[in-house]
């Protein structure tokens, strides 16, 4: 989606901004300034001079600069420095900067720029060895450089808020289509699988799960997605169906390790299984039962946690008294799960089709999001625990999605509009405003069946794409990519 310019609004409060993606980037700026500093053999009997400056797009933003500096400022004070400082001397460059850090007894400098580019809020620089030289200072001041770094994330409404009053937005919609080949989509989900900062599309196939790149920049192909990897799926294929196919696929980091793994199912008749991948190849993880991944819902503690359900035998609907939270990996793959409907899920349907959550974040904190459509095509949009319903839809399809598109702390919906025996879908954009649910977008009629939906960054431009699965009348599949 293109973002344009419509009417001023009140940033909202920044209580909690820095706990979310600000804590986010200093944290994977962290990870890699680990990486560099287990090599040096005397780190630990160090002194390091923290020196963060503002860089390109900051003008209205410079409140951001004392709050990463303080969230990178106690990371460092956890790596078993000597001691780690800040300078204030934002003006120095070059020789007279590693002249200044070596007169204040410093052995490592630690250079950093807080800027935002392309929709991506970044931090770039340059950790240097001060060397007691003057004089190589003054002829090479770059000869101790140890490492450049670099992290980013998007501009989301948390970072938003720093940069006071903004004007709100408007979504725009433009939509293109990559041919996929015959094989049809059971499920789609967008993540960085491989922690590259770059977002994969995974895609659920009847016999197979392939991971796939958008078109991303210069030399590569703008006609098509590029395929990075595929694994076969073991078990029994069962047949197709026409409407409401039973794969399901949800990406998460349940065991805190910092990587994305992939749950799926492909169907009533094939187990679940756990699969990475790494960024060549995916890799199977280990075998799971036979209950369905559903969707992800988030605890206090800000812990995602992943909800399965069971299918109602000879159907294609799952009860919500059977909804249940997996078991972490770490535990026997045997044991029986965890939780249930009694915790969660008060007020959904008896029996629904699909499930989806979402995590709203804003300058306040995160908010929490589910929805799930019934047999009968009712939508109902609910609170993050699924004990409140918000709003509901009639005439939804069998595939939606709910998140915040554009970055301004309000949730959208997206939902296909098919019925059972048609061909023709169309995909619909709303947004949740004072508890009523506002047409913003239809789409002309397609060409085919909506099969799956998902979203993400996923050609690095800052903005978030919408993806559907088409399957047309002559078997042939397609994404379509809304920007």
């Amino acid at each position: 989606m293109a973002l344009a310019l419509s009417f001023i609004w009140a940033a909202p409060r920044r209580a909690r901004a820095e706990q979310g993606t600000l804590d986010r980037l200093v944290g994977e700026l962290d990870r890699k300034l680990a990486t560099t500093l287990r090599t040096r053999q005397t780190a630990n009997d160090e002194d390091l001079l923290l020196l963060v400056r503002a860089g390109a797009g900051m003008r209205n933003g410079k409140s951001l600069l004392p709050t990463a500096e303080r969230l990178l400022l106690a990371r460092l004070r956890r790596r078993g420095l000597k001691s780690v400082r800040v300078s204030s001397k934002r003006a120095l460059t070059g020789a007279k900067l590693a002249i200044a850090a070596r007169r204040s007894g410093a052995e490592l400098l630690l250079v950093m720029t807080l800027g935002v580019h392309q929709g991506h809020l970044q931090l770039r620089g340059e950790l240097s060895f001060v060397g007691a030289s003057l004089w190589q200072e003054l002829l090479a001041p770059r000869r101790g450089s140890l490492s450049f770094l670099h992290a980013r994330v998007r501009v989301d409404a948390e970072v938003r808020a720093f940069f006071g009053k903004q004007r709100r937005v408007r979504l725009t919609f433009a939509t293109r289509t990559f041919a996929l080949g015959l094989r049809p989509v059971l499920a789609l989900a967008a993540a960085d699988l491989d922690n590259d900062g770059r977002i994969e599309l995974a895609v659920l196939h009847p016999r197979d799960l392939q991971v796939l790149n958008a078109p991303h920049g210069e030399g590569e192909p703008a006609s098509r997605y590029l395929s990075r990897a595929k694994l076969s799926l073991t078990g029994k294929r069962a047949a197709v169906r026409p409407r409401r196919a039973m794969g399901r696929l949800v990406v998460a980091d349940l065991d805190g390790d910092r990587r994305r793994e992939i749950y799926l199912r492909s169907s009533e008749l094939a187990r679940g299984q756990q699969l990475s991948f790494d960024g060549s190849r995916v890799k199977m993880v280990r075998e799971l039962g036979e209950r369905y991944p559903l969707t992800l819902l988030w605890d206090a503690g800000e812990k995602p946690r992943l909800f399965e359900g069971v299918a109602v035998a000879g159907t294609d609907v799952f009860r919500s008294a059977d909804l249940a939270a997996a078991k972490q990996p770490s535990a026997s793959p045997t044991s029986s799960p965890s939780g249930g409907a009694t915790a969660v899920g008060a007020a959904l349907p008896a029996s629904f089709y699909r499930l989806a959550s979402a995590r709203v974040v804003s300058s306040a904190g995160p908010r929490y999001y589910g929805a799930a459509v019934n047999v009968a095509g009712r939508l109902q949009l609910l609170d993050g625990s699924l004990r409140k319903a918000l709003a509901t839809l009639d005439g939804v399809g069998d595939v939606f999605e709910i998140a915040d598109l554009d970055d301004d702390g309000q949730l959208e919906l997206v939902t296909s509009s098919a019925a059972e025996r048609g061909w023709d879908d169309r995909l619909a954009v709303y947004r949740l405003r004072r508890g009523q649910l506002q047409l913003l977008w239809r789409s002309a009629r397609l060409a085919g069946r909506v099969t799956a939906l998902t979203y993400g960054d996923l050609d690095g431009d800052g903005e978030l794409e919408i993806v559907a699965a088409l399957r047309e009348r002559e078997g042939r599949c397609s994404l379509l990519q809304v920007d």
